[in-house]
């Protein structure tokens, strides 16, 4: 995972920054890991010393998704299969002395397979009931990725039906279907037109900026961040700049490339030309849905920024400037929720732009592919599978 660090943003306050790097001990620390706060220079280092961490992060993830779930017929026998593999990790090709002794291994063998299964299926299967050999048949599998195939893709949510308000008082006694629905939002407080004043025109390209943030950073994060929330804000915050600076814009295609542009120079080289253009695809979407939707968002990227500033003032015992940067940014963060609540028809207006840009950036993306593919096969154009 690429992240940004404090330096990124200006957060080095009271804050302790890292030494050395701790993998190479040559470059100063630049980075920190999410997982162990190992200081770090560069990609490299990252990668030579995050195989530990990555594996303790999906094993963490592939418990928690085996005690939420009850196993089919076809799951339980996909389980039974791999537990037999990891029983029968390491075991050499030789054959037993005796008939006997196979079928005592055999015996053995399926009723700890029995058992795994009947804790798997209770949900109390832990990393711990594994022997060494099958935590090493574990190790060999989440390397190669085939465990993180049983994870489900995380959907996120703005791609779901959007929230159906209903009247109770319009409703009979029956029952009603609420499946595609979500509890009201809460209105937050009035606070983005104190006295009836007129909104200036910039708050809303602000919004459009946040929004791009947050959608980017939920796909970073793989739509879960409170295990770091700092690192989590701290990525928000570099994609929209505008919301820890005095910086406004005068169109929503200024906005959008500026954030666009933001996202190509995140720490480690970014996501990549093809999560930045998905990530547009994204804001598209939340315009369009309309409703609380621009407000759900703003809320969980408030909630992102506040829960990052409540942890570096528990690191530094209340107090520093970075702590202050952040709870100034939240604060920011409460005045544009405010006015995407209350002001739910100034965003969907902003779609056609999005999509402009959107459609730009694709057709790019083709031609570029198109020259690069001529260059591969001496001038010739080849069309794309």
């Amino acid at each position: 995972l690429r992240v940004p660090s404090l330096a990124g943003l200006g957060l080095v306050g009271e804050i302790q920054m890292p030494g050395l790097c701790g993998v190479c001990t040559r470059s100063a620390a630049c980075y920190t890991c999410p997982r162990c706060q190992l200081g770090y220079c560069s990609l490299s280092c990252y990668k030579g010393h995050s195989v530990r961490c990555t594996e303790s992060f999906y094993q963490d993830q592939v418990q928690e998704e085996l005690k939420g779930q009850r196993a089919t017929g076809e799951e339980r026998r996909k389980l039974e299969r791999i537990v037999a593999e990891l029983h029968n990790f390491g075991e050499g090709d030789g054959e037993d002395d005796s008939e006997s002794g196979d079928e005592d291994c055999e015996a053995a063998a399926e009723k700890r397979l029995l058992d795994l299964v009947a804790k798997a299926e209770s949900g109390d299967l832990n990393f711990e009931d594994l022997t060494e050999e099958e935590a090493q048949a574990f190790h060999s599998e989440l390397k190669r990725g085939a465990l993180g195939q049983t994870l489900g893709p995380w959907e996120p949510w703005w791609q779901r039906a959007a929230v159906v308000e209903m009247d109770l008082d319009t409703l009979d006694d029956g029952p009603t279907d609420t499946s595609s629905s979500t509890a009201p939002l809460p209105a937050p407080q009035h606070i983005c037109c104190p006295g009836g004043r007129e909104v200036h025109a910039s708050v809303a390209f602000t919004v459009l900026e946040v929004l791009y943030a947050y959608a980017h950073t939920m796909r970073a994060f793989n739509g879960e961040w409170s295990w770091d929330p700092l690192q989590a804000a701290l990525h928000l915050l570099q994609l929209a700049s505008a919301v820890c600076s005095r910086k406004q814009y005068d169109s929503a295609g200024q906005c959008l490339h500026a954030v666009l542009a933001s996202a190509a120079v995140l720490p480690g080289g970014g996501f990549g030309a093809g999560l930045d253009t998905l990530c547009l695809e994204d804001l598209a979407r939340m315009l369009c849905r309309g409703g609380d939707t621009g407000a759900r968002a703003l809320r969980e990227a408030f909630g992102m920024v506040d829960a990052a500033a409540k942890a570096v003032a528990e690191g530094e015992g209340g107090g520093g400037k970075a702590v202050a940067r952040l709870q100034r940014g939240a604060k920011k963060l409460e005045f544009l929720l405010s006015f995407a609540f209350h002001h739910p028809d100034d965003l969907p207006r902003l779609e056609p732009q999005v999509r402009a840009v959107h459609t730009t950036r694709c057709e790019e993306s083709r031609l570029r592919e198109e020259e690069e593919g001529r260059r591969a096969h001496g001038g010739v154009a080849v069309p794309a599978r």
